[in-house]
């Protein structure tokens, strides 16, 4: 797919927080009940410390946001560790390359800064979209949601090596 990528700018915000909303509750279906999927929406934090902080990339159909994905060091073990946050894809769009293209972005931009190791927090969902990426699984991480459900989360990492000349 074709499509623009840039960093977020506090006037997405509103247009990101839907695509999130969108996306969570038509690609999750799968693997989470409706309700774990409703409450687990409160999982997703930091949106605006991460556009804020320059480092959440969307990605753009003419003006339309059709995917986000970004990192952040400030929960990293080691300055050599970013951790991946908010990828999310349009349904319209999804299994399209949209998340692949985010995710290049994003290792390209890491690797530039030093990071040698990426961790994430992957939902059921996302796993095999990871696990295809690269990233190995160091398994299973349960969330106690305030309903008091349970959401499955996969704890994921990757060690980020040069990526060869194309």
């Amino acid at each position: 797919m074709d499509c623009t990528i840039r960093y977020a700018q506090p006037q997405d915000l509103n247009q990101i927080r839907t695509l999130i909303t969108e996306s969570t509750r038509a690609l999750q279906r799968e693997h989470y009940s409706l309700s774990q999927i409703n409450n687990g929406l409160e999982l997703i934090q930091g949106i605006d410390q991460l556009v804020k902080d320059g480092t959440l990339a969307v990605a753009l159909l003419d003006d339309l946001i059709i995917g986000s994905g970004g990192w952040t060091q400030q929960l990293a073990d080691s300055p050599w560790e970013a951790e991946l946050r908010a990828f999310f894809v349009s349904p319209a769009f999804s299994g399209m390359g949209v998340a692949s293209s985010l995710l290049r972005y994003c290792e390209d931009a890491c690797r530039a800064m030093g990071v040698c190791h990426l961790t994430l927090a992957s939902t059921l969902t996302g796993e095999a979209f990871y696990l295809r990426n690269g990233f190995e699984s160091l398994g299973p991480n349960t969330r106690l949601l305030e309903s008091g459900e349970l959401f499955k989360l996969i704890m994921m990492r990757k060690s980020l090596a040069e990526r060869a000349a194309s």
